[in-house]
């Protein structure tokens, strides 16, 4: 009997440990379950804005576009007047030498008169210097600046004037040639018998009383030189 159970045991535990090699066998599957369909979800909105714990901002009053400043001008100065300012010497050339004739006073005899070339009675130089010619003989003197100044006056004055031509026109003939210094003209007058009035209107005796006068003035002006 007792080997009996030692047999046994040993197969017991010969098979067991077959058993115990043995791979267990899978378990088995369970039914597949079918997975509940999908439902698309709405979309989340957009989350609400955090209430934001900085103060109220104040409202903001438009600012007027800045407007120019006014400018106030204040007038300038008058500017101060320049100084008068005395004129250069001319450096032109003085063209009229001191000994450049500025009056002849010519006598003309009468036609019958036998005087082969007649001289001027009186020639007047630019610095007042002169000289008289009388009886063929030559005198020196001087005239005086305003007389002769305010001869060249009415000499030009009578540049133009009507002296006539008298009935008698052979009782010779007075001459006054001013010529003064460029660029100024030369003045020629000629009285054809000065000492006749026959034919004459008024304003022409009056221009040869004048033209007389002037040609008197400057032969009283001549001082002979001492």
């Amino acid at each position: 009997m007792v080997t009996a159970l030692a047999t046994a045991v040993l197969l017991t535990g010969t098979i067991g440990f077959a058993q115990a090699d043995d791979p267990a066998p899978p378990p088995p599957a369970e039914p597949a379950v079918a997975a509940p369909p999908l439902t698309s979800a709405p979309a989340p909105g957009p989350a609400p804005a955090a209430p934001s714990s900085a103060p109220p901002v104040a409202p903001v009053t438009p600012v007027a576009p800045d407007q120019p400043a006014p400018v106030t001008t204040t007038p300038s100065a008058e500017p101060a007047p320049p100084a008068p300012v005395s004129p250069a010497p001319s450096t032109a050339p003085n063209t009229q030498k001191p000994w450049s004739t500025v009056f002849l006073l010519t006598s003309m005899p009468n036609s019958w008169e036998n005087i082969g070339n007649p001289q001027p009675a009186l020639e007047i130089w630019a610095d007042g210097r002169a000289i008289e010619r009388r009886n063929g003989q030559e005198i020196y003197g001087k005239v005086a600046a305003e007389v002769t100044t305010a001869a060249a006056a009415e000499v030009r004055s009578l540049a133009l004037a009507d002296m006539g031509t008298a009935t008698l026109t052979d009782q010779g003939a007075a001459i006054i040639d001013f010529m003064p210094a460029p660029p100024d003209q030369d003045v020629h007058l000629v009285v054809y018998s000065p000492g006749a009035l026959d034919g004459l209107t008024d304003d022409q005796k009056a221009c040869r009383q004048r033209f007389t006068e002037v040609f008197q003035c400057l032969l009283n002006a001549f001082v002979v030189s001492t």
